[in-house]
């Protein structure tokens, strides 16, 4: 009998019969098959997709954090004030002239008298 086996035991095994006295009788070749699931193949499946689904779901919410932490780079619009903003027109400005000052001579007067 043996115990224990697994699906990678499978295979030709060749075994040597003797005696009583220890004496070789002869040689006889053994075609071993394992066949069904084993509950440490189907445990190992289980804990692979419940890694790959945990990886899945991190990788997720990693990219979503990401995604949320660029927009709000880039200047969200949740996150913006707003403001009104009214052009008034400005009054006509005329151009001020400078007081060009007339050039004057002063000349001497003599009266008699």
């Amino acid at each position: 009998m043996i115990n224990n086996l697994i699906q990678s035991d499978s295979g030709e095994y060749k075994l040597g019969i003797f005696d009583l006295d220890g004496k070789f009788t002869e040689n006889r070749t053994l075609h071993l098959n394992v066949e069904g699931n084993s509950l440490v193949r189907i445990g190992v499946i289980a804990a692979v997709f419940c890694v790959a689904s945990v990886c899945l779901i991190a990788s997720t919410v990693i990219y979503t954090l990401q995604k949320k932490q660029l927009k709000k780079e880039d200047g969200d619009p949740d996150d913006l004030t707003y403001a009104v903003v009214t052009a008034v027109p400005q009054p006509d400005r005329r151009p001020v002239k400078k007081k060009v000052e007339e050039e004057v001579e002063y000349g001497q007067i003599k009266s008699a008298g």
